[in-house]
């Protein structure tokens, strides 16, 4: 008699059926209103996910470099956020706005318990804490963003793109492209010019971007 598995179980699994496939582009503002409708509408902890969005938005940050991030990444006289991630890309230091800082400082009091600013020595409690006072983790990024695709149907299988964090990466590298130019995005993002023998390399080794340029585009975009 024959014995051991005759089928794949994986086959019986629902998936989710993608009509097309979705390119990964910048998201348009009317897009963007749609994932913040869905933050407010449809998850437990809004202030929350509006803050998460906010960072990824204004930091170009990967989704592993937002997760790690301390209280203490939080810089406020340079007026820059630490980045580092799961990627051997290294540290970096991203310009912010005073807004952005403040927002994340208190927040991650409040969190925390603290009133006022969290002393040094609290430097390495997580940033980013849920409504059970949780670190989040890799499973709250992936289920919020399958709500916003299922309450946002133009952002989900069906519609012209396909949410997800990563698509907010795209979507800040192209609105400071489009403010401070190829040198200052390319800085702002972290890249570090792989293409060695490409045009665009020769050309960004004449054109390497300073911190302040960066520092002027983030604030062009999203205010002082």
């Amino acid at each position: 008699p024959q014995t051991g598995v005759t089928s794949n179980p994986a086959l019986l699994v629902a998936k989710d059926a993608r009509t097309k496939p979705q390119k990964r582009r910048a998201l348009t503002v009317q897009e963007l209103q749609q994932v913040q409708s869905v933050l407010i509408n449809h998850t437990r902890d809004p202030e929350l996910g509006l803050l998460v969005l906010r960072t990824f938005l204004e930091t170009g940050a990967r989704r592993g470099e937002l997760l790690a991030r301390t209280v203490a990444d939080v810089q406020r006289p340079a007026q820059k956020i630490r980045l580092q991630g799961m990627k051997k890309t290294g540290i970096r230091y991203q310009p912010v706005t005073d807004k952005l800082l403040t927002a994340l400082q208190e927040f991650a009091a409040n969190r925390h318990g603290f009133t006022g600013e969290i002393p040094p020595w609290e430097g390495q409690r997580a940033q980013f804490l849920n409504h059970r006072k949780e670190p989040i983790t890799r499973r709250y990024l992936e289920s919020t963003a399958e709500k916003i695709r299922r309450h946002a149907p133009q952002l989900g299988a069906s519609g012209e793109v396909y949410f997800t964090w990563h698509l907010l990466r795209h979507t800040a590298g192209t609105l400071v492209e489009r403010s401070g130019g190829f040198a200052v995005s390319q800085k702002f993002l972290g890249h570090k010019g792989a293409l060695n023998n490409s045009a665009a390399a020769v050309t960004l080794r004449y054109t390497e971007a300073s911190d302040e340029e960066v520092k002027k585009a983030v604030h062009a975009i999203w205010g002082a």
